[in-house]
């Protein structure tokens, strides 16, 4: 279920989003009629966009309430707010679309069709053969009001990979705008909406920069799955089931139609029956309230993109103010 709109906490309170602890903050106020809902620290009356989390308000003495928000969320924190010696910081919390929702249990054995597997074994393998690539794509993120009723959020995603040690990706959706840059040093973050930044010293390649972000921070960038190097079958390890659905047409390309189910998630796949590229994706958070869906379908692959290191550079723009990542506790 969504927060209740309107409640306030007047006591010192701990809050935890999508497992990552906020703090303790006299004075919560939570607003959450619709998605994104927000939370209001007092006195400073912040706003922090919620668009997608779990939620977690803890108080001494009083227990816990908790909620499911699906998609995504990006947490603001203001100088002047009373975390940690008043420091800045931004954590963003992101979809990681085919990687999750976790693996299957071990003692559960998967029920793959062959023809499914080896279609989704080829996409992998073309798009992890690739040196260097740009995606563009059209997103919807799905949800569930807590009146029943049912809305989509559009948005656009960008991104740019050149391996082994670069990426860029831009999200622009009904709830702000943020971009992340890697240049195989430094990754950095940007929400631009609210003009904050942070960055951190980051591991030599692109697949431990994910892990190591996961491990540290609890994220995982948007698409980060389409910008690994991966293993088919280490694709599939989580997948409890598979088939093939048939055939469709998405923007003009004859694909193959298939559909995966984990154990928290589902996910369809739309795949170029000519050159093994993925042309549409959906996933069903079938464990959240109201099991919402996220969908991409790209408009555009590009394998001959000029990538120069300034695609990769990051500058904060005017008056940005920086911000830090906030450690996941264990």
């Amino acid at each position: 279920m969504l927060p209740p709109a309107d409640l306030l906490y007047s006591d010192p309170c701990r809050v935890l989003i999508a497992g990552v602890t906020y703090g303790r903050y006299p004075g919560l106020h939570l607003a959450a009629g619709a998605l994104p809902g927000v939370l209001d620290f007092a006195p400073a009356a912040t706003m922090i966009n919620i668009g997608a989390a779990s939620l977690r308000v803890t108080q001494p003495g009083r227990g816990a309430e908790s909620w499911n928000c699906p998609g995504f969320a990006i947490i603001a924190r203001r100088k002047h707010m009373p975390l940690k010696k008043s420091r800045w910081f931004v954590s963003a919390v992101c979809i990681s679309l085919l990687a999750a929702g976790g693996a299957a249990r071990a003692e559960e054995k998967s029920s793959i069709e062959p023809r499914a597997e080896r279609i989704l074994i080829a996409a992998i393998t073309n798009l992890a053969a690739a040196k260097s690539y740009m995606f563009r794509g059209d997103t919807t993120t799905e949800g569930e009001l807590p009146g029943g009723q049912r809305l989509e959020y559009t948005g656009t995603v960008q991104g740019a990979v050149r391996r082994p040690d670069h990426t860029w990706v831009k999200v622009e959706t009904e709830d702000g705008r943020r971009s992340n840059w890697y240049d195989g040093k430094t990754f950095a973050h940007l929400d631009v909406a609210a003009n904050a930044y942070a960055t951190w010293p980051a591991p030599p390649t692109i697949n431990e920069l994910f892990d190591k972000l996961k491990e540290k921070f609890g994220f995982v960038p948007p698409m980060a799955p389409l910008m690994r190097q991966l293993d088919g079958k280490e694709v599939l390890k989580s997948a409890k089931s598979g088939f093939y659905v048939g055939e469709a047409v998405v923007r003009g390309s004859a694909c193959s139609h298939l559909f995966f189910s984990q154990e928290n998630n589902d996910w369809e796949l739309w795949i170029d029956n000519v050159v093994p590229l993925i042309r549409r994706m959906v996933i069903t958070y079938k464990k959240l309230p109201g099991a919402p869906k996220y969908s991409v379908t790209f408009t555009d692959w590009d394998f001959n993109a000029t990538l120069p290191d300034s695609v990769f550079a990051f500058y904060p723009p005017p008056g940005a103010t920086r911000a830090e990542f906030e450690i996941v506790q264990p």
